[in-house]
Order: structure tokens, then sequence, then C-alpha cells
């Protein structure tokens, strides 16, 4: 019933904008949202599928992603918080919480890089030495931030690690490679000999799960800076367990 009722809408609109004898590229929103209102869908419902094209696909997976995982890990959610809030609360732990620096910002796109200061460095050891601050050591982090309605945004944060993922990737296809060339001529001039590709593969290997686990561990840091933006949580100066 609710796939025939949105079939009808679209059906509608499509035929509403053939009928337009001037059509506009823009879509007015709150008029979708009030026509979808009156076809007995929930205007929230509309406002958060609006939230969501606005806020465009996510990056796509590339070859070598299943090797060395993705070249940015992207985490997306939808915050009870206001647009503003969110923001002024996601950059308050980026910059003071992980000692990253905002380089960017829009209305709704913002920036940051990794600081290369004495001072940056020292703020991350003494942290990561207390677990924390685990996000300080990432190249380059990008949020986007959509607001639904005045209560609550939809929220995409991506961590680039494009440079780790590359060196990874190029070191486990050539340590790969040679080893398997090496095994090849070896296999072929005597073949006890072959033996000796073995720890190359094994060493491409561990680099590639190296680069899959480091993936993992920066998807897991960034659900917890969301757990800690839902929360309403506030970056401390040193972590707890420093702090004797």
């Amino acid at each position: 019933m609710a796939e025939e009722r949105d079939e009808e809408l679209d059906r509608i609109i499509r035929r509403a904008q053939q009928l337009d004898d001037e059509p506009t590229e823009a879509v007015d929103h709150d008029a979708l949202i009030n026509a979808a209102a009156e076809a007995g869908i929930s205007p929230e419902a509309m406002r958060h599928s609006v939230a969501i094209e606005r806020l465009g696909p996510a990056p796509r997976r590339r070859a070598g992603d299943r090797v060395v995982g993705p070249r940015r890990v992207v985490v997306e959610r939808r915050v009870e918080r206001s647009g503003d809030d969110l923001v002024a609360a996601l950059d308050d732990w980026l910059t003071s919480g992980h000692h990253l620096r905002r380089v960017e910002r829009s209305s709704e796109r913002i920036v940051w890089r990794k600081r290369t200061d004495a001072a940056a460095s020292m703020q991350r050891a003494v942290k990561s030495f207390a677990g924390a601050a685990a996000l300080g050591s990432v190249q380059l982090i990008e949020a986007r931030v959509i607001a639904i309605d005045q209560g609550s945004s939809l929220v995409r944060i991506e961590a680039d690690r494009s440079g780790a993922r590359t060196t990874t990737l190029g070191a486990t296809g050539g340590i790969g490679g040679a080893a398997l060339a090496a095994g090849g001529v070896a296999a072929v001039a005597a073949p006890p000999m072959a033996v000796l590709a073995v720890p190359g593969l094994l060493v491409a290997g561990v680099a590639a799960r190296h680069g899959r686990r480091s993936a993992d561990r920066l998807d897991t840091e960034l659900v917890r800076l969301f757990d800690q933006l839902v929360a309403g949580e506030r970056p401390s100066l040193l972590p707890r367990r420093s702090r004797r």
C-alpha cells in the first residue's frame, strides 16, 4: 500500500513538472513536504528524506578496499541536536579534544587538518598514552551537517586515510609481487628454493591486515565521537587516566 502511494506521488510530481509552463531547476522542499503530507506521508519522514538528498551519496568503494581498507572511513548518523549547536560541538571536539585545525567552513561543510606544530604533537602524545585523541593523527577530516528540523540534524563524517592507504597498498603489492616473481623463478630453477618466496607473501599479508585494522580502529573512533556528541559531552584538557 505504501509503495503504491509513493509511486502515485512520484507520478503526480513528474506530471506537474511536465505541465509547468516555467519549470525551474531548483526544488522547493517546503512545497514538496506539504504535497507529501497531503498524500499521507509524514512531514518528518519527508524532511529526513530531503536531508538525505542534500547530503548526497557517500564515497564509492574502490579496488583495494577489501585488501587494505577504504580510502575514506565514513560514519553517518542522525543526531538530535540543532545544526549550529552540533557544528560548534563537533569543532570543539576535533580542535580541543583531538588537536586538529579547522581550515574550511561553509554553511553545511567543515574541514579539519592535522596540526604539525610541536605543541599539538606533545598534546597528542600525552593523550595517546592515556588512550585519547585518536583522531589527531588523521591528515584530514571532513563533516557535512544537514538540518532536518530545528532540533535534529543528519551528519556525515569522513576521515581521509588515502596517504596511509596508498603506502600500504603499494607496499603490499610490491612485496607480494616480488615474492611471487621470486617464487616463480625459484620454482623453475630449483623447486626447493620456492619456499624463499613465502616470507615475502607473509609480510605482504601482514601489511594488508594492518591497513584493514587501521581503518577499523578509525571507524570505531568516529563512532565514539558520535556517541560523545549525542551525550553532550565536552572534551577535557587531559584525559582522566592522566589526571592524578
